[in-house]
């Protein structure tokens, strides 16, 4: 069937096309959605699940003692380069009890040296790399320490909007498509060249790949 919804594809001559028929799916409407309520619970007022401590995912669907601790650079591939050289590896971001930090029901990748800390992180539609946290409203404290106290804390805002300086970006994520695992394994890459928020900027693509450094029978079999 045919919706009524139609898409004008030139004003001039007037044609319209018309839509397939669709439907919009609620976060969720029970207990159920979230994966049961061992796992989280349906929040009706924000029309999201809210997960049990140990457990995460835009579905409750993840236990966080199954998420891979480290990522590293599969050998197989190049390192990420752009404006420097990147970490070969990041370590799962927690806070200092050891409890998931989050954005976007996802979890963040992180590496701190002595120029600061490459963060590796879900922006709701792709994954991005960067080098600094410069443009975070607020954070006075860049370092993983302060990333951490940053973004436990109840902040509303859109992270990806104000993060400057991301150099690379994986392809689009989108939900329940092969490539939406919970970490950020097995995705192609592009190198940003120029501000990442233009959308006219020339893009290159990469053969690097992240890959699970922990090799077990829960995080990657």
């Amino acid at each position: 069937a045919e919706s009524t919804l139609s898409v004008v594809v030139d004003q001039h001559i007037g044609t319209r096309y018309p839509m397939l028929d669709f439907s919009l799916v609620l976060g969720c409407l029970d207990d159920s959605d979230c994966s049961g309520e061992e796992r989280g619970f349906c929040n009706a007022n924000v029309d999201a699940c809210e997960c049990h401590d140990g457990y995460s995912g835009d579905r409750c669907q993840n236990k966080d003692d199954d998420i891979c601790m480290t990522l590293s650079i599969d050998e197989q591939f190049s390192s990420f380069r752009n404006s420097r050289d990147y970490a070969t590896s990041l370590n799962l971001l927690t806070d200092s009890n050891g409890k998931l930090v989050q954005v976007y029901h996802r979890p963040l990748y992180y590496h701190q040296d002595d120029t600061g800390v490459q963060l590796l992180a879900y922006m709701g539609y792709r994954w991005g790399l960067t080098h600094s946290l410069i443009g975070l409203p607020g954070l006075k404290n860049h370092t993983k320490e302060g990333l951490v106290q940053y973004l436990t804390q109840e902040v509303d805002f859109q992270f990806a909007k104000h993060l400057e300086q991301v150099e690379f970006m994986s392809v689009p994520v989108l939900y329940d498509s092969p490539e939406a695992n919970q970490i950020p394994v097995k995705l192609a890459w592009s190198a940003i060249l120029g501000d990442f928020k233009d959308r006219t900027n020339e893009k290159l693509s990469i053969d690097s790949e992240w890959m699970c450094a922990i090799c077990d029978d829960n995080t990657n079999p």
